[in-house]
């Protein structure tokens, strides 16, 4: 019962100090890409913002922000846990039939070039979805920024319909 007991009770310690860096680690990153952007923001010239608009940028910023504070420790603690549970594997499988290292080698040389060519792909998938969707994001900034002037003139149903357009185009049925 005392073997049980410490193994529950350093398994539950492991675990705790585990998530308490995790999540202490991401604080810091997520306080100092915060402070990144904004110095660069800060310290760009006037031409970046004319060629960029300010959804994109809002967009940007809450994009990579979000990530680090929502995305991030979850996936981080996901995999540890992964990492430990196979290298726990991979340890009793060799341990019981030395000939598994054999297959294992190669078998991680592969999963690492099919990672690497995947993420390739992600990449090149979020980054076309941050484009698009900045289109909604300049169109709701443009319109907090001068809803008193659209009221006035009455084109409240003309400004929601162009938001509507940008939401079906993000949605795969561009309609204009």
């Amino acid at each position: 019962m005392a073997v049980y007991g410490t193994l529950a009770g350093t398994s539950l310690l492991v675990s705790f100090f585990r998530s308490f860096s995790i999540l202490n680690l991401s604080i810091r990153s997520s306080r100092s890409l915060h402070h990144e952007m904004l110095t660069s923001i800060f310290k760009s010239p006037v031409r970046f913002f004319d060629t960029n608009p300010a959804g994109r940028i809002l967009n940007r910023f809450a994009k990579d922000l979000g990530g680090v504070d929502e995305v991030l420790p979850s996936a981080m603690l996901q995999l540890t846990d992964y990492c430990i549970q196979i290298l726990g594997a991979l340890v009793v499988a060799s341990l019981v039939i030395p000939w598994v290292v054999i297959v294992i080698v190669p078998l991680l040389f592969l999963s690492y070039y099919l990672c690497s060519y995947t993420l390739r792909g992600a990449r090149e998938l979020k980054r076309l979805a941050a484009i698009t969707a900045s289109p909604v994001y300049a169109h709701f900034a443009e319109t907090m920024r001068g809803i008193a002037t659209i009221r006035a003139f009455g084109q409240s149903d003309e400004f929601l319909s162009t938001l509507y357009r940008y939401v079906a185009c993000i949605n795969n049925t561009c309609i204009y």
